[in-house]
């Protein structure tokens, strides 16, 4: 044991089954409008600075949790609460 550990920030009943999946979203700036050349090479000089070790990670934004009961849930990682919720439509 290394003095490591996991600390609970928060928690909740997330499904009323099983979490099948789990993701993580950055918190990163959404894309603005523009042309799509400029864009591109905004994200190769990122993709640079990041090789050179000169830029810190992405910070994590949200937790999107799917379970059994066919619901995927958004989680807010810097406010620590539930942001949204997306359900199956009835008929399918």
């Amino acid at each position: 044991n290394d003095g490591r550990y996991l600390k609970l920030s928060f928690a909740m009943a997330a499904h009323e089954g099983s979490v099948r999946c789990l993701d993580i979203a950055s918190a990163g700036a959404a894309p603005s409008g523009g042309s799509g050349d400029a864009s591109s090479k905004k994200v190769k000089k990122r993709q640079r600075n990041q090789d050179d070790g000169s830029e810190a990670p992405p910070e994590p934004g949200a937790l999107l949790s799917g379970g059994f009961d066919e619901t995927i849930n958004v989680f807010n990682l810097q406010k620590h609460c539930q942001a949204g919720e997306l359900k199956t439509p009835n008929d399918l």
